[in-house]
C-alpha cells in the first residue's frame, strides 16, 4: 500500500481526532484519538486521554505506530523526536530510528550532530554520528552560554561551538577544547597545540572568518583577536566586541567614553583599520548579509551602506532589520516597509510587524492584527486577513499553515491555507506541544 500524503487532523461531534486528505476531504485514518498533530516528515503525534492523563506515540500516514503510545512527552525538534516516560529519554531521527540509546534521563539538543545528556544527575555529551559520549558525564548543570545551550561545572562550562572537543577538523583547519580550569586549546591539523591559554570570556562561535574573539583570563580585561596559527593578530585593546567577531569582514568593537556608562563604538576591518570612526552619537551593526546599520542617537534614524560603504538606504527609517532574500523591513512612524537592496520600497510602511523568511514564505501583520504572507520577491500573495493557529517556526514546512479568519463565513473555523492562498476549512486543531 503507497504511503499517503497531506493528511490533516480533523475532529469528529465525539471530540475524536483522524487525518483527512486536505485537498479531497476524504477521510484517512478514522477518529479515535484524543489529540492528533500534523504529519511532519510522514510522521504525527498521536495522544490518548485516561483519567486526565496523556500517552503519546507518534504514527506513520498508515496509521502504524512507529512509537507506541506509552510517552508522557513527545515532541519534535531540529528534525529529531524526543520521547521521554517516567525518567527515561530517548531521540529518533526523522525515520524514527534510535540515535541516542534509552538510558539518559534527559536529551537536550545542542545541534543535528551533538545532544547534551544526563544520566544519575550528571550531564555530558553524546555525538550520534561516533555513536559514543565525547564529554563525560561530569558536569552539573545545563544552561544557556554566550547566547548558545551548554553544560557548566560553575566557573566551567562547554557550549556546542567553542569547547567540544570534535576528531574532525573544523573550516578553519583547527579543532579546540577545553581543557579545564578555564583553559581554551587550539590544535592544528598536524595535532600540534597552536595556542594555549586561560580565558575570561571567549567569542560565540569561537572562530568567525578565522579569528576568534578572546579575553585573557589574567590579562588587562580587554578583548583582542587570535587567528588560526594561534598569534594575536589584533592586540587586546577592546571593551566589546559586538557579536563576538567578525561578519563579512568587518566587526563591531567600542572603548570606553569619559562617561563609564556610555561606550564609543567603530567598525574596524582584519587589519585593526577603522572603517568607520569612534562615536558616542551612533551605534553601529553588522548585518547578516555583511551591510553595515548606522543609527544616529540625535535624529533617531537610522541609514544602511554596503562593505564599500555606499549609501544604500538614506537617514529614512527608525530601525532597518535583514529578513533574507535581499530584502530588509524598514520602521517609519510605527509601521514598517519592505526595501530591496537598491532603498526602492518594494511594499510601503502599512505593517505592523513583518517577520523573517521561513521556507520561502514571510508573514506580514496588518494594523488590526491579521497576516498575510509575502514570498521571496516580495509580493504580497496572500493579503493580511488571517491569524496563524499555531507555531510559526513551522510555516509551510510542508506546504500549508494553519490560519483563522474570522469574517462571518468563517468564523471560528481553522482553515488550511497553501503557499497560493487557496483555503481548506478545519473543525479546529488542538495546542502544538513544541518546545
Amino acid at each position: 500500500m503507497a504511503e499517503r500524503k497531506d493528511l490533516v487532523p480533523f475532529d469528529n461531534e465525539k471530540g475524536l481526532w483522524g487525518y483527512m486528505d486536505y485537498t479531497s476531504h476524504k477521510e484517512v485514518i478514522p477518529p479515535k484519538y484524543n489529540l492528533a498533530y500534523p504529519f511532519i516528515n510522514s510522521y504525527a503525534i498521536v495522544g490518548f486521554e485516561e483519567n486526565g492523563q496523556f500517552r503519546f506515540g507518534v504514527i506513520d500516514s498508515l496509521d502504524n505506530y512507529a512509537l507506541y503510545p506509552e510517552y508522557k512527552l513527545i515532541y519534535i525538534e531540529n528534525g529529531y523526536i524526543h520521547a521521554k516516560k517516567d525518567n527515561i529519554a530517548c531521540l529518533f531521527d526523522s525515520k524514527m530510528k534510535e540515535v541516542i540509546p534509552c538510558i539518559y534521563e534527559d536529551i537536550r539538543s545542542a545541534d543535528s550532530r551533538y545532544f547534551f545528556v544526563k544520566k544519575n544527575g550528571k550531564w555530558g555529551c553524546y555525538d550520534i554520528q561516533e555513536q559514543r559520549e565525547n564529554i563525560p558525564l561530569e558536569y552539573n548543570e545545563f544552561g544557556i552560554y554566550n547566547n548558545m545551550p551548554g553544560i557548566s561545572n560553575g566557573d566551567s562550562f562547554i557550549t556546542l561551538n567553542q569547547l567540544i572537543d570534535v576528531k574532525e577538523l573544523n573550516q578553519d583547519n583547527v579543532r579546540i577544547i577545553d581543557q579545564g580550569d578555564n583553559r581554551i586549546s587550539v590544535i592544528d591539523k598536524t595535532g600540534k597545540t597552536i595556542f594555549s591559554e586561560r580565558y575570561g570570556w571567549v567569542g560565540s562561535p569561537a572562530y568567525k572568518e578565522g579569528l576568534m574573539a578572546f579575553i585573557k583570563r589574567d590579562g588587562n580585561g580587554k578583548w583582542g583577536f587570535i587567528d588560526t596559527d594561534g598569534k594575536l593578530a589584533i592586540p587586546y585593546t577592546y571593551d566589546f566586541v559586538d557579536t563576538f567577531g567578525f561578519i563579512g569582514g568587518f566587526a563591531v568593537v567600542s572603548e570606553k567614553g569619559e562617561n563609564p556608562t556610555k561606550n564609543k563604538n567603530a567598525v574596524i576591518n582584519k587589519s585593526n583599520e577603522l572603517v568607520l570612526p569612534f562615536t558616542l552619537d551612533s551605534t553601529y551593526t553588522i548585518l547578516e548579509d555583511s551591510t553595515i546599520l548606522i543609527y544616529n542617537k540625535q535624529i533617531q534614524k537610522s541609514k544602511l551602506v554596503d562593505n564599500k560603504l555606499n549609501e544604500i538606504i538614506p537617514y529614512r527609517y527608525e530601525s532597518i532589520e535583514y529578513i533574507e532574500y535581499g530584502f530588509y523591513r524598514g520602521k517609519t512612524n510605527g509601521l514598517y516597509a519592505v526595501i530591496d537592496k537598491s532603498g526602492k520600497e518594494r511594499l510601503s510602511a502599512q505593517f505592523a510587524d513583518i517577520s523573517k523568511f521561513k521556507n520561502g514564505m514571510c508573514i506580514v501583520r496588518g494594523t488590526t492584527g491579521e497576516e498575510g504572507f509575502i514570498n521571496t520577491q516580495a509580493e504580497l500573495i496572500i493579503p493580511s486577513k488571517y491569524k496563524i493557529e499555531y507555531n510559526s517556526d513551522d510555516l509551510f514546512g510542508n506546504g500549508f499553515v494553519y490560519t483563522k479568519n474570522d469574517s462571518l463565513a468563517f468564523q471560528n473555523k481553522t482553515m488550511l491555507l497553501d503557499k497560493n492562498g487557496r483555503e481548506y476549512i478545519v473543525k479546529m486543531l488542538p495546542v502544538r506541544i513544541l518546545k
